[in-house]
């Protein structure tokens, strides 16, 4: 599916990978092409399918254009090979089990035209989480309470846009390389992080821009709602990236954020049984003045059990506070005698 032509509108590109989706991969198109904004071209790079995905791709006809690749080889590698073909002036990224709310474009589009946005500001919205029939989930509380503002780089740090949120210039994606085909986990989350490093930063406008769907098959990306595993090294090279973009004075707000964020990495590492003191140890060299911002609690099991056995009790505690606090069915009334 083209452009129209002789017209100077923003043209986008919609991106969507595909592995083993026959399940859902109509809706992601039907959504892409249902699209009001007119500009727009949807590619499918499908990577790998064994389900009949493709199929369903070919009786599309030439509303889309898609490519097969040969083995599976992950979103990252999928999504940079759509990015390639893309010939938008904005890149819209949309995984194969996921579905884009109508009048997302053309309310994107017309945010940034009534904001003024430069090319190193790029637009983002809101997800919702639904289960495999669509009925609404609960959004992620640290999704839910973001406002309508350039978002400060301490939530990029944190978590940032989910991955069909933003509107992304094919220029910005180009720049940074597009995505980084060796993490397996919270592609997005690294994306954006580099885009921030390189000067872009990100404007949340209140939309619901797509839903995002939960289930039990295989999903493209395996993210999950955890936040991003990175390697130690990885981590110390964002501590000298961020010291270079501060010019030496990383913001204390900044190092509580990255701490926080390298404390709860050692958490899940602990809790999958992996080494979690060389990252509990940077968290505490990056917190302002050597303190992490745990609570009361959390300090005092961890003096008493050291970090790595409250670490592993944590999701347990959590359950058990889940069954104390649950509510009970009233006793049935007392029938008249």
């Amino acid at each position: 599916m083209g452009f129209a032509s002789n017209s100077s509108a923003p043209s986008v590109s919609i991106v969507i990978p595909c592995y083993n989706g026959k399940d859902f991969i109509e809706h992601a198109i039907t959504s892409a092409l249902r699209q009001t904004y007119p500009h727009v071209e949807v590619i499918v790079i499908d990577d790998g399918s064994r389900d009949g995905t493709v199929e369903i791709l070919r009786r599309r006809g030439t509303s889309i254009r898609w490519e097969k690749t040969g083995s599976n080889r992950g979103a990252c590698a999928a999504r940079n090979r759509g990015l390639a073909l893309a010939s938008g002036d904005y890149v819209k990224f949309l995984d194969a089990d996921d579905i884009l709310a109508l009048g997302c474009l053309e309310s994107q589009i017309s945010a940034i035209q009534s904001l003024g946005l430069t090319e190193r500001q790029i637009i983002f919205g809101d997800h919702v989480p639904v289960d495999e029939t669509g009925a609404a989930l609960p959004r992620p509380y640290r999704y839910s309470k973001i406002e309508d503002c350039e978002a400060p780089f301490e939530w990029l740090l944190e978590c940032g846009p989910m991955t069909s949120s933003p509107l992304y210039p094919r220029k910005a994606l180009l720049e940074v390389g597009g995505f980084d085909v060796t993490v397996k986990r919270g592609q997005e989350h690294e994306l954006n992080l580099r885009l921030g490093l390189a000067g872009y930063s990100f404007v949340h406008r209140k939309l619901d821009c797509y839903l995002r769907r939960e289930h039990s098959g295989v999903r493209i990306s395996s993210a999950g709602h955890e936040r991003i595993i990175f390697s130690i090294d990885y981590l110390r090279g964002l501590i000298v990236a961020l010291d270079r973009k501060y010019d030496g004075a990383i913001p204390d707000d900044i190092k509580k954020t990255l701490a926080g964020t390298i404390w709860h990495i050692g958490r899940t590492k602990a809790q999958s049984w992996q080494a979690a003191g060389p990252y509990w140890r940077l968290a505490r060299e990056i917190a302002p003045n050597g303190r992490l911002s745990l609570s009361r609690k959390q300090r005092l099991a961890c003096a008493l059990l050291g970090p790595t056995l409250t670490a592993r009790l944590l999701p347990w505690w959590a359950k058990l506070r889940a069954i104390v606090r649950a509510p009970r069915s009233a006793p049935p009334a007392e029938q008249p005698q």
